[in-house]
């Protein structure tokens, strides 16, 4: 079976497994531990709650997470279970606490925390580094990362627009301030990951994504 027929597989088995498996009697979450020096972490696969009010899952973000897992060795947190409130708004969180011991302990040198951005937005990918603080002013990470979504054919590739993941509680910022490391929250488009839309191509996202990895593997983690 051809590559890219591989990740096609597995991101279906993923997001089917991330939809309908919960287990709210254990911890809200999974942490994975890889091989390499990049943290993908995926705090909304699953539902979450937000000021009392039920949030939609983000599948195809949990689905990435796993397949940079199975083929680069990224350690990876994600979400299993309605419970554990919303990792990327609440206040205190047993997710980003996680997250943070677990980067710690590994020596993770970057931290790219993966959602999913309102189909009705005209842009395909951003990228939230807090006007630079959160990638310790280290702008080219965000600046690189750009151009390879640009090269991957995603035209409205923004840096802190819409969402800059300024606030202190979201996972980025928080694993940048406790952590000491570069964070980047990307925000795509769901329209490119669920398939009732007609610009459905999670493979390239993907592909980018793997791009990022690799190239923030060598030149971060010396």
């Amino acid at each position: 079976m051809a590559q890219e027929d591989c990740a096609s597989v597995w991101l279906r088995e993923y997001e089917a497994n991330l939809l309908l498996f919960s287990n709210p009697a254990n911890t809200p979450f999974c942490i994975q531990e890889g091989t390499n020096h990049i943290f993908v972490s995926a705090p909304h696969s699953f539902e979450h709650v937000r000021k009392e009010e039920r949030k939609a899952a983000e599948p195809g973000t949990g689905a990435l997470a796993l397949m940079l897992n199975k083929e680069l060795g990224c350690t990876i947190a994600y979400r299993t279970s309605l419970a554990g409130g919303d990792p990327n708004w609440d206040e205190s969180s047993p997710y980003r606490s996680a997250v943070h011991d677990v980067v710690d302990k590994t020596g993770c040198a970057l931290l790219l925390d993966l959602h999913q951005l309102s189909p009705t937005r005209d842009v395909d990918v951003d990228l939230g580094i807090n006007g630079g603080r959160n990638v310790m002013g280290s702008t080219w990470i965000a600046a690189y990362m750009r151009d390879v979504f640009v090269r991957a054919r995603f035209d409205a590739v923004y840096i802190d627009s819409p969402f800059a993941a300024s606030k202190p509680q979201t996972v980025a910022a928080s694993t940048a301030l406790r952590c000491g490391i570069p964070a980047v929250q990307i925000e795509m488009n769901t329209r490119y990951l669920m398939p009732s839309y007609e610009e459905y191509d999670p493979i390239r996202m993907y592909d980018a994504l793997k791009t990022i990895v690799r190239h923030m593997e060598e030149a971060l983690a010396r």
